[in-house]
């Protein structure tokens, strides 16, 4: 029994020697050691931020990336202030003379204020849906940065139109809605049937 028990005690010291054991222990500490260096050197650089140049290099980036988009910025925001106020002219074109027939009345277009049902004054300042007793229906406010010129851009606009009950306008009319430099523009173009369209750089605004 003695011998045989010896016999498996050095069977199991050749299969699995004691220090290779110790060496695979401490080979994991080791292991565990080094992760952990690595973990806290990662963690004081992402302490230590940026330096100065990085910021200047940064800032530089931006202000470059700023000055190549502010004129285009610019550009748009002017051909958008143009659009807004046609579209509104649009607007109040096709209301007028959806308000004629269906009232079997005469409807204006008023530059202006309206002042007892004449119209004075110029689109510049905005215009109004009008009724033929001097009714006040729509009111549009005056487009900010935007003067309205006539075709040839010669002179603003301060002719009104007005749309029977047939929906037959008294006029054919062109409104040409000009921003400060040179832009994009668009113009607001109807016939006396009453069919308005918005058409871009249509007409010559004034340089």
């Amino acid at each position: 029994m003695v011998g045989d028990g010896l016999v498996l005690r050095r069977a199991w010291e050749h299969n699995f020697p004691v220090g290779n054991v110790q060496n695979r222990r401490r080979g994991r500490l080791q292991s565990s050691d080094n992760s952990s260096r690595d973990i806290a050197t990662t963690i004081r650089k992402a302490d230590a931020g940026v330096t100065l140049i990085e910021l200047l290099i940064v800032m530089g980036m931006v202000v470059i990336l700023l000055s190549l988009g502010t004129p285009a910025m610019t550009a748009q925001v002017k051909v958008w202030q143009s659009y807004a106020q046609a579209s509104r002219l649009l607007s109040a074109i096709m209301t007028a003379r959806s308000q004629a027939v269906r009232a079997s009345t005469a409807v204006l277009i008023c530059p202006g204020n309206p002042d007892r049902g004449h119209c004075d004054g110029r689109y510049t300042e905005g215009f109004s849906v009008v009724s033929a007793e001097g009714k006040l229906r729509t009111r549009y406010g005056a487009g900010r940065g935007v003067r309205v010129w006539n075709s040839s851009g010669t002179r603003e606009e301060d002719r009104s139109v007005v749309w029977g009950s047939d929906g037959w306008g008294s006029r054919n009319m062109s409104w040409l809605f000009c921003v400060e430099g040179d832009y994009d523009h668009w113009a607001v173009v109807v016939n006396r049937i009453g069919r308005p369209r918005m058409l871009k750089n249509w007409g010559s605004c004034p340089s």
